[in-house]
C-alpha cells in the first residue's frame, strides 16, 4: 500500500532522509524478532490443525447419534400392529418398545449433552470427553448383553447395534491418539518449552518446519521457504550450568533453570527423514534448479529480517517499471486511459484487469513542490492525507528492518468496500537518478493481527514515483501505482470496483496538494506567531 503515517517507534523516531536515525533491527534484536515470529507461526498452524481435529472428533460423534437413532427408527416403524406388547418388537430388541424409546431418548440426550458440556462450559479436553463417551458406550452395552442371547439372535438387528456402539467410540479414539492428542502436546510446548530456550530460535524454527514438512496443506501460513540444515538442529539447546534467567511473556511467567527439561521438538524421526532426503536430493538437483535457487535469493534466507528487505526491494523494483515504462517494444501503449482530466490521468495496465487478475492502475498528476520535500511528506507525514482522504483510514509504523525498510499496517475506509480492508505492507524506498520510489508489498505477520470487523487486502506491489520535471523547478510528477487485490467476491464487483478506484485515484494529487498547502500555512502562521 501507500503509506508512511503514524510513528510507534519511541523516542524521536526518524525521518527517512534526516540526520536521526530509526530504531534498527539488527544483532540481538533481530534474533527475538526472528524467533517471535516463528513463534506465532507455529502457534497459529498449531491452532488451526487442532480446531480441524475437533471438528472431526465433533463430525464423528454426531454421525454416532444419528446412525444409534436411525437403527432404532427402523426398528420401530419397520414393524406393524401393536408396538407396545409386539412379541416381535421384543424379539429383535430384547425390550418393550416404552423400553425402547426410553433407550433412545437416555442415549441421545446424554451424547448432545456430552457434546455441549465438553467443548462450552467444561472446555475439558478430548480425552475426557473421549474417556467418558467410550465408557457410557460400554456401560450401555453390559446393560444389553445381560438381556440378549447372542447365540440366539446373531442375526437380529440388534447384534449391528452393538456394532455400532462399539466401533464409533474405537473411531473417536483414534482419531483422538494419532491427531489430536499430539498436536496438543506439541501446542503445549510452544507456550512453555519454547519461550524457556527462546534463545534459541533454530529449534523453534524446526518446529514450525516440520509442520511444514508433514502437512504441506499448512505451508501458505509459513514463511520459511526451505528446511533448515539438519547438522544444527539435531542437537537441543543446553542450558549453562549458572543459567537462572526469567523471562516474561504474554501468557505467563516462565522460569528457566538448569533442572528444567530440555527443549522438545515434535517427532523428530520423520523431520529427520525428510532432511536427510532432502540433502540427497540437493546433492543431485540438475545445474538449472540450483541456477534458479542463485536467482531467487529469498528462498535461501535465513532470518525473517532479510525476507521483509526483500520482499520490499521487489515492490520497489515492480513501482518503479510500471511508473516509467509506458510502451512494449512495439512502440504500442501497454496502458488504457480511464481518466484525463484538471491535469491528472488514471489508466489501467492493458490486460491486468482479465482472467481474474488483479488490475493495476497508475495515476499521473504535478506536484508543485520538491520531490525531497514531497517524499519526506510521503514518508513520515502522510497521517495529514489520510485524515482527508476517503481511501486510507490510518497507517502505523510497527517496526523498522533498516533504514530504508520497516512494516507497516494499514487501514483502508469502507468507502470502496465494506466492510473496511486493513492490510500488513512492508514498506521500502530507493533514491536514484534523482528519482524516488516509495513501495508497499503485503506480507503475513503474525504479530500484527487483522483487526476486528475489517476484510484482510493484499498488495502486490503498489506505491509512489517521484521526478522532477525540470533540472531546476520545484515541480514533480507524482506517479502513484495500485496493485492492490481488495478481496471483493461477486459477479458486478470487478465493474463496480473499477469506477471507485478511479474516482479514489483521480483525488489523490488534490489530496496531497491539499495537506502539503495546510501544512505550509500552518509553519507560516506559527512563524508570524513567533515574530509578532
Amino acid at each position: 500500500m501507500m503509506a508512511g503515517g503514524e510513528r510507534d517507534r519511541g523516542g524521536d523516531g526518524g525521518s527517512a532522509l534526516g540526520e536521526r536515525q530509526p530504531l534498527l533491527i539488527g544483532g540481538g534484536a533481530a534474533v527475538q524478532y526472528d524467533t517471535d515470529y516463528t513463534l506465532a507461526n507455529a502457534r497459529r498452524v498449531y491452532d488451526g490443525l487442532i480446531r480441524r481435529a475437533k471438528h472431526q472428533l465433533v463430525y464423528v460423534c454426531l454421525v454416532d447419534l444419528i446412525a444409534t437413532a436411525t437403527i432404532w427408527i427402523i426398528v420401530m416403524h419397520g414393524f406393524r400392529g401393536d408396538w407396545q406388547s409386539s412379541d416381535l418388537v421384543k424379539s429383535i430388541t430384547g425390550y418393550t418398545f416404552q423400553r425402547s424409546l426410553l433407550d433412545v431418548a437416555c442415549v441421545g440426550a446424554a451424547r448432545v449433552l456430552v457434546l455441549i458440556l465438553a467443548y462450552g462450559p467444561w472446555r475439558s479436553s478430548p480425552f475426557i470427553f473421549m474417556l467418558i463417551t467410550t465408557l457410557g458406550s460400554i456401560a450401555f452395552i453390559v446393560v444389553k448383553i445381560c438381556f440378549f442371547d447372542f447365540t440366539a439372535k446373531v442375526n437380529n438387528l440388534a447384534y449391528l447395534m452393538f456394532i455400532v456402539e462399539l466401533a464409533f467410540p474405537m473411531v473417536e479414539g483414534y482419531l483422538w491418539v494419532t491427531n489430536l492428542g499430539p498436536l496438543q502436546r506439541d501446542s503445549a510446548m510452544l507456550y512453555t518449552d519454547g519461550y524457556r530456550d527462546i534463545a534459541d530460535p533454530a529449534n523453534v524454527r524446526r518446529l514450525a518446519t516440520t509442520q511444514q514438512i508433514t502437512r504441506p496443506h499448512e505451508s501458505s501460513m509459513l514463511h520459511i521457504r526451505r528446511p533448515l540444515n539438519a547438522d544444527s538442529l539435531t542437537t537441543p539447546p543446553r542450558a549453562p550450568a549458572y543459567a537462572r534467567t526469567q523471562i516474561n511473556s504474554d501468557e505467563e511467567e516462565a522460569l528457566h533453570v538448569p533442572d528444567s527439561p530440555l527443549f522438545r521438538t515434535p517427532p523428530s524421526e520423520a523431520a529427520d527423514a525428510f532432511y536427510q532426503q532432502a540433502e540427497e536430493e540437493e546433492s543431485q538437483t540438475a545445474p538449472s534448479t540450483q541456477a534458479s535457487f542463485e536467482q531467487f535469493p529469498l528462498a535461501a534466507t535465513s532470518t525473517i529480517a532479510q525476507h521483509m528487505i526483500l520482499r520490499g526491494q521487489n515492490a520497489v523494483s515492480d513501482v518503479e517499471r510500471f511508473a516509467t515504462h509506458d510502451r512494449n517494444t512495439n512502440g504500442v501503449s501497454m496502458w488504457r486511459n480511464l481518466f484525463d482530466k484538471n491535469g491528472v490521468t488514471v489508466s489501467v495496465l492493458a490486460g491486468s484487469s482479465s482472467n481474474n487478475k488483479t488490475p493495476i492502475y497508475k495515476c499521473e498528476g504535478l506536484v508543485w513542490s520538491s520531490p525531497e520535500m514531497l517524499f519526506r511528506f510521503l514518508h513520515d507525514d502522510f497521517d495529514e492525507v489520510c485524515a482527508r482522504s476517503s481511501l486510507w483510514q490510518s497507517m502505523k509504523v510497527q517496526r523498522t528492518f533498516d533504514k530504508h525498510t520497516d512494516l507497516v499496517h494499514v487501514m483502508l475506509k469502507s468507502y470502496i468496500a465494506s466492510p473496511p480492508r486493513d492490510l500488513t505492507v512492508v514498506r521500502s524506498w530507493q533514491y536514484s537518478d534523482n528519482k524516488f520510489t516509495l513501495a508497499f508489498n503485503s506480507v503475513e505477520d503474525p504479530l500484527v493481527p487483522k483487526r476486528r470487523n475489517f476484510v484482510r487486502a493484499y498488495d502486490r506491489g503498489s506505491g509512489f514515483h517521484l521526478q522532477r520535471v525540470h533540472a531546476e523547478s520545484n515541480v514533480t510528477k507524482l506517479t502513484c501505482v495500485l496493485h492492490m487485490d481488495l478481496k471483493v467476491t461477486g459477479i458486478f464487483a470487478p465493474s463496480k470496483l473499477e469506477g471507485k478506484i478511479v474516482e479514489r485515484m483521480s483525488r489523490i494529487h488534490d489530496e496531497i496538494r491539499t495537506a502539503l498547502e495546510s501544512r505550509a500555512g500552518s509553519a507560516d502562521r506559527h512563524a508570524r506567531h513567533t515574530f509578532a
